[in-house]
Order: structure tokens, then C-alpha cells, then sequence
């Protein structure tokens, strides 16, 4: 049974919870038992860990077995360990996520605009996508080496048109330098109960970026200069997903799907993590 300290975590948690497509798993045919039983235990920090094992006495040590990190809980499991095959399960939860919210926004006032898109190689660059790093063009007076590791997850230049502007180079551009209407999208997971938490480190992510837009002369929304989207592991979304998408176009039945398409992503993950994760502890010896 979860304990008074998860208890109080949702109580505080819930006002940001989107209830509707947050338990959008637990009604579907498609998901089964086993994985709703999962995505429940991991809400209230009681999915079967090295560290709850150790404290249970069912091990000696609270150590991940799989990367060596010193104590592996619910949240190391779903989105710390260190391990390859967790990093890629990681990465797919990300990229898929960050690829749905791409194709719901075309379907807004963004869309055919200017898209640069972190979340796949350039070669795997969906058609509406321009590039998978920020153009020259963007930031002429900001070094190459420097605007490289300026890497959000979504940038769309609203005053740009994609044709002509897959290569990085200002001739791609009409009017390099000049300019432009920016908005910029930073998606992030962490566990249920402390998406705020996460939500507050994910600001400052960006603020360099932002910075160089400004001296630039670009111009960003004026409350909300990078859209934070925080997401549960277990597939808690947050209210702030629907309302950034309807904030630039997207009607509310398009936004619905994307925050449905979403969580099934998360649950989904989970599920691969959760099953990856006890290969990977069960086929190494103990830390």
C-alpha cells in the first residue's frame, strides 16, 4: 500500500495533473493487467527496486546491478540508469514523444513553418522538419562551436518558410540576420510526483539560448519564452501539455490525441523499461 509520504506528494502534485489523459491506461483493452499494475506501483515509489529490496532485506545492497550506480529506485530505473540498453529506452521514449508533439503542432498557426527538431538524425528528418540544428542564419553573430550545443528539442521560426532552408547557410535564407518570431519547446520526463521539481530545472536549460535570440533581435512569447512540457514516467500528464498546443493553433480535438498518443508512449516505455530492467538485474552478478 503507498504510504502517507507518496500520499502527500500527489495531494500536492495533482492541481498541475491532467486526470483525464493521465488514466487514460487503466480503461484501455489494449493495456494489460501487468502493465497497469506497473504503471500504479511506480505513481506511489513502490515498483519493485534494488533499493526497496535492500531496505526489505531481500538483498545486500541497494546498488544497480546493471550500471553500478550506489542506490537504484523507481527513478533510477525509469529514467537514471546509466546502462545502454536503459539509455536507449530513454532516448526512444523522448524522441517519439517530442516527434507527436511535432505533428500535432503542423496542424496549427506553426504549421510549414521553419522546424528544427532535436529528437533524430538529419537523414530520419520528417518532411515538415528544416534541420535537427539551429541555422547559421538563426545566429550569425554567435560562434558555430557555441550555437552546436544550443540543442532544444523544438525551435520554429514562425516568420520562416521550410522551402529552401534544409541547408545551414545564411543564402538559405531570404533575409539572414534579420528578425524573426521564435518559439521554442523543451520536453522533459520525470517521476510523477515531481514534474514541478523538474519543470523548475528545465527553465534554465535554454536561458543562453534565449539570451542570444534577444540580442539577435528575435522576438519570443512574452510569458512563456520556452514551453516546458514535464511528463510523468508512469504516464502522468501535465494540464501546461493541452494548453501550450491550444495556445498556438492546434484545436482541442488535436490536442487531445496528442496528450492520448502521449501517454500511451509513456506507458508503453514503461513497460520496456521495467521488463529491460529486470533482464539486466537478473543476468548480472550481485554490485
Amino acid at each position: 500500500a503507498p504510504d502517507g509520504k507518496a500520499c502527500m506528494a500527489w495531494r500536492t502534485t495533482w492541481p498541475m495533473v491532467d486526470p483525464k489523459h493521465s488514466n487514460s491506461c487503466f480503461s484501455s483493452r489494449k493495456v494489460s493487467h501487468w502493465l497497469r499494475k506497473q504503471a500504479l506501483l511506480a505513481r506511489y515509489d513502490r515498483l519493485y527496486n534494488p533499493h526497496l529490496a535492500f531496505r526489505m532485506r531481500q538483498r545486500p545492497s541497494p546498488a544497480c546491478r546493471a550500471c553500478g550506480a550506489a542506490c537504484a529506485t523507481t527513478g533510477h530505473i525509469l529514467g537514471g540508469c546509466s546502462h545502454p540498453d536503459m539509455k536507449a529506452i530513454y532516448i526512444s521514449r523522448h524522441n517519439q514523444i517530442v516527434q507527436r508533439i511535432a505533428e500535432t503542432l503542423q496542424t496549427g498557426k506553426l504549421g510549414g513553418c521553419y522546424m528544427v527538431m532535436d529528437a533524430t538524425t538529419a537523414a530520419d528528418l520528417p518532411t515538415y522538419c528544416s534541420a535537427n540544428r539551429l541555422p547559421a542564419w538563426l545566429l550569425p553573430d554567435t560562434p558555430a562551436a557555441i550555437r552546436s550545443r544550443m540543442r532544444p528539442d523544438l525551435l520554429i521560426v514562425s516568420d520562416r518558410d521550410p522551402r529552401g532552408a534544409p541547408l545551414d547557410t545564411p543564402a538559405d535564407d531570404p533575409s539572414p540576420g534579420t528578425a524573426c518570431k521564435v518559439h521554442i519547446f523543451e520536453v522533459g520526463c520525470a517521476m510523477d510526483t515531481r514534474m514541478e521539481s523538474k519543470l523548475h530545472d528545465k527553465a534554465a536549460q535554454h536561458s543562453r539560448l534565449v539570451q542570444a535570440l534577444r540580442i539577435q533581435g528575435a522576438t519570443l512569447p512574452e510569458q512563456d519564452e520556452v514551453g516546458l512540457i514535464v511528463l510523468g514516467h508512469a504516464g502522468t500528464i501535465p494540464r501546461h501539455l493541452k494548453a501550450h498546443l491550444l495556445t498556438t493553433g492546434v484545436s482541442p480535438r488535436q490536442a487531445d490525441q496528442c496528450c492520448k498518443a502521449v501517454h500511451d508512449i509513456l506507458i508503453s516505455h514503461l513497460g520496456t523499461a521495467v521488463r529491460t530492467y529486470r533482464r539486466l538485474d537478473a543476468h548480472t552478478g550481485p554490485p
